[in-house]
């Protein structure tokens, strides 16, 4: 969560971390930003973790949607 946050503030970003959610983040993302979002977010959350010399990437979900209350999965790629 740290580093995606100072990435975002490296890259200047409009976009902006609003919440965590015990293990969820609610970004409000500007629209042009979209896709660097998601790349960013991926890259910030999926990285391996090492448990008893066997390593593992933990997959996440990502939901868009205008509200909280109307969020939708994406399947990889954003569909906006």
């Amino acid at each position: 969560m740290i580093r995606i946050d100072s990435w975002m503030e490296a890259s200047q970003m409009i976009s902006k971390m609003i919440l965590q959610i015990h293990d969820q983040l609610v970004f409000d993302v500007w629209l042009p930003e979209l896709e660097s979002m998601i790349r960013l977010v991926r890259k910030g959350m999926e990285w391996p973790v090492s448990f008893d010399g066997v390593e593992r990437v933990f997959p996440i979900e990502i939901e868009l949607g205008p509200s909280l209350g109307e969020l939708e999965k994406q399947n990889g790629k954003s569909q906006v």
